[in-house]
């Protein structure tokens, strides 16, 4: 069974003597096929790892946004297209900006909770968590962020349960030991 390669042909005319002919000039390439190959491979792998994640991320430098993953797009109504360049705070509600340009200022890393502004304009409550990265010469943000509604909801429902409950016990005629 013979070897199978990829190879780059150029081909140029040249005067040899009295005649013109053609030199070619063949370079094995199959080295670098693989490797291209493998980064691709590899890019698709951690792009599918980011698009399937549970979360949104972003990634961002100095503000301004440089990637996100669908799971960002979905909750946020945008398209990827229409962030990348933008600053992060077209995220972010106004009554929030303060405190995410705080987190930006400080590279807060602990969790901290916002309130995020969806394309159509509606609010919602979100956790971010971030950690900065170098990625070749530039210092990178990149923040998980989750929506929290249901968790604030049935927070709201157990602080109502406990004020009702409280309420009952404190207006009780009877005496609870």
């Amino acid at each position: 069974k013979g070897l199978a390669l990829q190879v780059e042909i150029n081909a140029h005319k040249v005067n040899y003597g009295m005649h013109q002919v053609y030199q070619f000039v063949i370079r094995d390439i199959s080295l670098r096929k693989k490797t291209e190959l493998a980064l691709k491979e590899s890019e698709q792998r951690y792009r599918m790892l980011a698009d399937v994640s549970f979360a949104g991320i972003v990634i961002s430098e100095n503000g301004i946004i440089a990637g996100v993953n669908g799971q960002l797009t979905e909750m946020s109504g945008y398209a990827s297209s229409e962030l990348i360049g933008k600053s992060v705070m077209t995220l972010v509600a106004p009554e929030s900006r303060q405190d995410a340009a705080a987190a930006l200022q400080t590279n807060r890393l602990e969790p901290y909770e916002l309130t995020a502004l969806r394309k159509d304009g509606t609010v919602f409550p979100v956790e971010v968590r971030a950690r900065m990265t170098r990625m070749n010469d530039h210092i990178m943000r990149v923040s998980v962020v989750q929506d929290i509604t249901a968790r604030k909801h049935i927070e709201s429902l157990l602080r109502a349960s406990e004020n009702k409950f409280a309420t009952a016990f404190l207006t009780s005629p009877d005496s609870i030991n």
